[in-house]
């Protein structure tokens, strides 16, 4: 039992432990002029940590504020706290809805997205409605245009002075291997050779006599041999 409980305490020391925070926000006020000083107040718990995060903000899906960090709280830790004042973007502010998101980042990665909708109520009208307005008065959009103004006929500039040639590039890869080709055509048959002049035969008229000469003196020498043999057994 007590190595079982050794164990599982070894084994505590290597599960990571997961970071978790709770946040409070509040933005101030919730609505207002295209002008509006607003306050965004950002708290975590817990407040004070040893590990950083970073609060963005966003209006209608535009950064506004990007990763503002935790005040340093002392010499290694920081303070999960944020007061930010962000104004209206002035493209982006006609009278209307408006989306707020607050992201809040952790050291490890982490985004916690909160969101806010904040109302204009004193300011330029929709797009939409300008453009309705345009449509309907069409000579209002010609005044402020005024008349198109004739074309210029400045004279052409000088040529500007050749730029210095680049590096040449790189060798390129060697392309894969081509197929073998086929067979050629099979060559015309050359023409036929002049015919020699017959050679001599002496040479195989000497060979015919050296064989007919070595029978004979066989032959001859057999008959001796055997006259010689015959003469001996008679006078025995």
């Amino acid at each position: 039992m007590r190595k079982l409980i050794l164990i599982l305490f070894i084994l505590t020391a290597f599960i990571p432990v997961v970071y978790a925070f709770e946040t409070s926000y509040s933005v101030m006020p919730g609505s207002g002029s295209c002008t509006e000083t607003i306050l965004i107040t950002v708290r975590s718990d817990p407040i004070i940590d040893e590990k950083p995060m970073w609060v963005s903000i966003f209006w209608d899906k535009r950064l506004v504020e990007s990763r503002i960090p935790s005040p340093v709280y002392g010499k290694t830790q920081y303070q999960h706290r944020w007061d930010i004042t962000i104004t209206p973007p002035p493209n982006h502010a006609e009278v209307g809805k408006h989306k707020i998101e607050i992201w809040i980042e952790t050291q490890d990665g982490g985004i916690t997205v909160l969101p806010w909708q904040y109302t204009i109520d004193d300011g330029l009208p929709p797009f939409s409605v300008w453009d309705e307005f345009l449509e309907a008065n069409p000579e209002i959009l010609a005044q402020i245009m005024g008349p198109k103004g004739d074309t210029g006929f400045g004279q052409t500039g000088n040529t500007g002075p050749k730029g210095n040639r680049g590096e040449p590039g790189k060798v390129g890869v060697i392309g894969p291997q081509g197929e073998v080709g086929g067979v050629g055509p099979v060559g015309a048959v050359g023409e036929i050779g002049k015919q020699g002049s017959p050679g001599v035969n002496a040479s195989y008229a000497a060979i015919g006599f050296l064989f007919i000469l070595s029978i004979a003196v066989s032959m001859g020498f057999t008959y001796y041999w055997t006259s010689t043999q015959e003469a001996k057994l008679r006078t025995e």
